[in-house]
C-alpha cells in the first residue's frame, strides 16, 4: 500500500546520507524541508522532499492521500524508559523535592518506590489499566509512536505480574508499539525490609519463571553463538605457563599435562639440601596435595562432613589445604574459627586452613580436588586435565522450577565425568579414591581431555571467536543503514 503526504509546511527530522545517531552540539540541529512531500510503502519511508521535485496527482499515484494543509510532519517520539503504569499520584513528593528534600529523606518519610508499591497493591488490576491507558493516551497525543513500560512498583509477585498483564492489555489497545520491561528487582519489597538476599532470591525463584511462562515480557529470541569459553582459554594458558616455570626451575624438563605438581617444598631438589656431600637422599618423597574448596551456602561440605573427611585424608603421605568460599568466612566466621581450633594440634605440614584469597595460582597445582557444587571443579579439571571428588550435598537450587525445562544442568552432567561422587554420610573409601586418582594421572588427563574437547566450543580461540562475532554483527547493521540511506 503507498501513501502520500503531501501540502507539508515543514518536514523535519531530515538526516544527511550516510549518516549515524546526533551527538553532542548537533543534537540542537534540526534539519527541514519546507513545502514538502513524503511517500510510504507498506509503512516504510520510500521517498520524501520539496514538493517542486515531484510533480504527481496524489490522487492517482497512492492508494491514500494525506493533505497535510500546512502542518508540520516530524518523526514520532520513542520513548524507551517509562514508568506510566502506577497508581494514584505522588504529587507530594514531587513539592518535597523542588524544596530541596532528597530521594533518601523522601523514602525515609515512607514515600518513594515502596509509597508506590503500596498504592498499587490496594488498585484493582481493571482501574490501573484504566489510569495507565489515560497516560498512555496522553502522549500518543503529543507524538510518542513507540513507548517501553516498565514494571517495578509491584515488588510481589502477584502485583508485578498484575502491572505486566496491565501493560500487555495497553499493547493490544492502542495503535503504537509497546515494549515491556520486567523490573521486579526495582527495589527491595517491605516485607523483606533488611532482607534483601531473601527479596532477590524472590525474584530468582518465584518471579522470572512466572514472567517466563506467562511471556510477560518482551524477551528477544536468544541466539547461541559457537564462540567458546575465553576465561578457561586464559586459565589453560596460564597454568601451561606455571608448568613450563616449574620444569625450568626445578628439573629442566617438560612436563606434561597428567604429571603431579606439588608444592615448592617438595617438588625443589637443592643440592644443597639433605646430607653434607649435596645428595639428595634425605629429602622427603613427595607427598600427594588435596584442595578441598567447597560453595558456601547452607549444607556444605564445612557444615555436614569435613571432620569425616579430615579423618580419612590427614596423613604423613599427604598435605590437605581446606579453601573456604569467602563468603563463608563472611557469613560464618564462627564456624570456621571452630573448625580451626579443632584440628590446631594438626601439623600444617599434613593440614592447612587457606585464609589468603589474593590470588588463585595455587588452586591450580593440587594433585586432585574435592567440592560440593562449586563452579571452581570445571576450571579446575578442564584448566589442568586433572580430576575432582564430588560431595552431593544438597544441591544450591536458586531456581527451583529447573527440572521443567527439560535441561539437566552442566553441574549434574560432568559430575561423575571428570570425577566421582560421594554421599556425606557414606564417605568411605574417600582416601583410597583419592590415591587411585594420583595414581593413574594420564588415564585422567586422557579422559577429561576428551570430555572438555567435547564439550568446549572453539578451544583456545574463544576470545577471538566472539571478538569476530561482535565485530561482524556491527559492521552488518552498518552497511544495512548505508544501504537504507542509499534507496532513501
Amino acid at each position: 500500500m503507498t501513501t502520500v503526504i503531501y501540502n507539508i509546511a515543514n518536514l523535519c527530522g531530515i538526516l544527511p546520507v550516510g549518516g549515524g545517531p546526533l551527538s553532542g552540539e548537533d543534537m540542537n540541529k534540526v534539519e527541514c524541508i519546507p513545502d514538502a512531500y513524503l511517500v510510504l510503502r507498506d509503512g516504510v519511508i520510500a521517498d520524501f522532499g520539496p514538493n517542486g521535485n515531484h510533480p504527481f496527482m496524489p490522487e492517482i499515484e497512492a492508494d491514500r492521500c494525506v493533505d497535510a494543509e500546512g502542518g508540520m510532519v516530524l518523526p514520532a517520539f520513542c520513548d524507551s524508559h517509562t514508568h506510566v503504569v502506577y497508581a494514584g499520584s505522588r504529587d507530594g513528593e514531587f513539592r518535597d523535592k523542588i524544596a530541596g528534600m532528597s530521594y533518601e529523606q523522601i523514602a525515609r518519610r515512607g514515600g518513594g518506590i515502596l509509597n508506590s508499591a503500596d498504592l498499587l497493591h490496594r488498585t484493582s488490576e481493571d482501574d490501573l489499566f484504566r489510569q495507565s491507558l489515560e497516560r498512555v493516551d496522553e502522549v500518543m497525543e503529543m507524538g510518542t509512536g513507540a513507548i517501553e513500560i516498565k514494571s517495578g512498583y509491584g515488588l510481589t509477585v502477584e502485583d508485578e505480574l498484575k502491572m505486566l498483564r496491565v501493560i500487555r492489555r495497553i499493547r493490544e489497545t492502542v495503535p503504537i508499539v509497546v515494549k515491556s520491561t520486567f523490573l521486579g528487582a526495582h527495589a527491595v519489597g517491605r516485607a523483606y525490609a533488611g532482607n534483601q538476599e531473601g527479596y532477590v532470591n524472590l525474584v530468582c525463584d518465584e518471579m522470572l519463571p512466572e514472567v517466563a511462562r506467562e511471556q510477560m515480557a518482551d524477551l528477544p529470541p536468544k541466539c547461541l553463538v559457537e564462540c567458546g569459553y575465553d576465561l578457561l582459554d586464559r586459565e589453560i594458558e596460564s597454568y601451561q605457563q606455571l608448568l613450563e616455570r616449574n620444569s625450568e626451575g626445578v628439573t629442566g624438563q617438560s612436563s606434561h599435562s597428567g604429571q603431579r605438581s606439588n608444592d615448592a617444598r617438595n617438588d625443589t631438589a637443592e643440592s644443597s639440601g639433605g646430607g653434607q656431600n649435596g645428595s639428595t637422599e634425605s629429602i622427603p618423597s613427595p607427598v600427594s596435595t588435596i584442595l578441598i574448596a567447597p560453595s558456601w551456602q547452607e549444607d556444605n561440605v564445612l557444615d555436614l562432613c569435613i571432620n569425616d573427611m579430615l579423618e580419612q585424608l590427614v596423613a604423613p603421605d599427604r598435605r590437605v589445604i581446606v579453601r573456604p568460599h569467602p563468603e563463608y568466612i563472611k557469613r560464618f566466621g564462627p564456624r570456621w574459627e571452630a573448625l580451626q581450633k579443632r584440628w590446631g594440634d594438626t601439623s600444617d605440614e599434613q593440614l592447612h586452613f587457606e585464609g589468603d584469597f589474593s590470588s588463585n595460582e595455587s588452586i591450580y597445582t593440587y594433585d586432585v580436588l574435592i567440592t560440593d557444587w562449586s563452579s571452581i571443579s570445571c576450571e579446575f579439571s578442564f584448566s589442568t586435565l586433572k580430576p575432582c571428588i564430588f560431595i552431593d550435598t544438597p544441591m544450591k537450587e536458586r531456581n527451583t522450577t529447573w527440572r521443567d525445562w527439560n535441561m539437566e544442568p552442566t553441574d549434574i552432567t560432568l559430575r561423575n565425568k571428570i570425577g566421582v561422587s560421594f554421599a556425606p554420610d557414606a564417605l568411605d573409601g574417600l582416601a583410597q579414591a583419592v590415591d587411585s586418582m594420583i595414581s593413574h594421572p594420564d588415564d585422567w588427563s586422557e579422559r577429561i581431555k576428551d570430555i572438555r574437547d567435547g564439550f568446549i566450543f572453539n578451544l583456545g580461540h574463544g576470545g577471538k571467536i566472539a571478538g569476530e562475532y561482535l565485530l561482524s554483527a556491527v559492521l552488518e547493521k552498518q552497511e544495512a543503514h548505508e544501504t537504507s540511506n542509499d534507496k532513501r
